[in-house]
């Protein structure tokens, strides 16, 4: 039987190709219409960089709180606590502010100060440093330690943290940041953890000496990375753990680049200009498309079949993204360039950050495609 089935297919064949009329290169719909359905060459193009576009998020209910100065960052934080009743204000001897330490990076002398602070502040807003800093005058405590590791940071306040305390309105609130010695960042855990300070507040009272321990009713920290301005005349952009900031990136693919161009490679190798990382760690910045335009980060549309993580080492000299895909969706789809944003993955959670100079463009390679005739 293999021999006539053989013998019986190939005319068949033949017979197929007499009758459609196919041109080589070309295909038939089932409408009857002849299309070119032959792949064009490969060529290059470059997509433009329009603009970057930094931002910084806000550090609502984040459950660590950095303070202090590790390299070129600094950070200070703010535990708000409410008035204690007159029971224990009338007795109040001694009082001592308890600090639960996730992390801490140093290359110098560990040394921290707890510091009164009036200033108030929205919990929904950034703090302003030009706003807590100036005027701080004489700390309450300064704890030094020269351990390798610390776990907890205790602070007597002293008979000014007492007075202090107890001229408190509704709320006050203490400051924590290195002093002028200390070259050192801690990771405390703040009021939205498991692990919350403590204020301990000892009092006299018809029974005694007496311990109470409140807790922080907000937290909130202030970090700054160090970088301001441009470098060499470019936009300089930030992806910053500690800062929670990072950026938006704009990208025009050519006018003349043809719709039913297929992009085969795109890919985007950003420039290191500082690597912040900690030597013991990595950084995870995340990428994503934006499927509308970016206002804040709270409120940012993004892909999730188009978004991705990139881990960046200490010592690493760049950022590679591959953008084929996300080209492809901008060449062919009307209006769904808003750009990609850049983040970092984690937040509140150690100085980590990076400082990148994007290049004038993007090489893409594409294959040419005619169109549907």
């Amino acid at each position: 039987m293999k021999g006539p089935l053989s013998f019986l297919a190939v005319p068949a064949a033949v017979c197929l190709v007499a009758l459609s009329g196919c041109d080589a290169g070309n295909d038939r719909t089932i409408t009857g219409e002849y299309f070119n359905r032959s792949a064009g060459t490969l060529e290059r193009a470059s997509a433009r960089i329009d603009s970057l576009v930094s931002y910084t998020d806000t550090f609502e209910e984040a459950p660590t709180a950095l303070a202090g100065k590790y390299r070129d960052t600094s950070a200070f934080a703010v535990f708000k606590f409410a008035k204690p009743i007159s029971g224990i204000l009338d007795g109040l001897q001694d009082a001592r502010l308890r600090l639960i330490v996730y992390d801490s990076w140093t290359e110098g002398v560990r040394e921290f100060g707890v510091w009164d602070t009036h200033v108030n502040w929205s919990d929904t807003t950034r703090l302003a440093a030009e706003n807590f800093l100036p005027g701080l005058g004489t700390p309450f405590a300064t704890l030094s330690d020269t351990a390798s590791t610390v776990s907890t940071m205790t602070f007597s306040l002293g008979d000014a943290g007492v007075q202090a305390i107890k001229s408190w309105g509704t709320t006050g609130a203490f400051l924590l940041k290195n002093t002028d010695r200390g070259d050192c960042m801690v990771n405390v855990y703040s009021s939205y953890s498991n692990s919350t300070p403590v204020l301990e507040l000892i009092s006299n009272t018809s029974a005694g000496l007496d311990t109470v321990r409140i807790k922080p009713v907000d937290t909130t920290y202030f970090f700054d990375t160090g970088v301001e301005g441009s470098t060499a005349g470019r936009l300089t952009g930030v992806i910053s753990d500690g800062q929670a900031g990072g950026f938006v990136m704009h990208v025009s693919l050519p006018d003349s680049f043809s719709r039913f161009n297929a992009v085969n490679s795109g890919k985007l190798v950003i420039p290191i200009s500082r690597n912040g990382i900690p030597s013991d760690e990595t950084m995870h910045v995340g990428v994503s498309l934006l499927t509308a335009a970016f206002t804040t980060i709270e409120g940012a549309q993004t892909s999730t079949t188009n978004s991705f993580d990139v881990t960046v080492k200490p010592g690493d000299a760049s950022i590679e993204v591959d953008l084929s895909t996300i080209f492809q969706i901008w060449n062919s789809v009307d209006n769904a360039n808003h750009g990609l944003l850049f983040k970092p993955v984690e937040i509140a959670s150690s100085p980590a950050h990076l400082v990148i100079t994007p290049p004038d463009s993007i090489a893409v390679v594409y294959t040419t495609l005619p169109e549907v005739k």
